[in-house]
């Protein structure tokens, strides 16, 4: 397996229990598998190591997860104006300028 998938414990990332890891990943898994924004921005499709896919599925199936999820419509509107450079964001503003957010003016 790849080096996060032999960090897995299963079937959430510390064992059997939800942690502030899955907390944390779990947008970005929803973002890239779910709603596959890379695909469909720069057409790179990316497949989940099997404990990556475990972990998913394991947090996806959570009522509380069901019941608040992104709208995937919605997360490709918001990340389009990223992909195509025209998101008026102070980060964005930045990234163009070849600027740290920390160095906003």
């Amino acid at each position: 397996g790849t080096w996060v998938d032999n960090m897995i414990c299963g079937p959430f990332f510390l064992g059997g229990n939800l942690s502030i890891v899955d907390v944390a990943m779990f947008p970005w898994l929803h973002r890239i598998f779910d709603t596959k924004v890379l695909e469909h921005f720069r057409s790179v499709t990316v497949v989940a190591p099997p404990k990556v896919q475990a972990l998913h599925a394991a947090v996806m199936a959570m009522p509380a997860v069901q019941e608040t999820i992104a709208d995937q419509d919605q997360l490709l509107g918001a990340y389009k104006r990223y992909a195509d450079g025209t998101a008026q964001s102070a980060v964005a503003v930045c990234v163009r300028k070849g600027k740290q957010a920390h160095e906003m003016d």
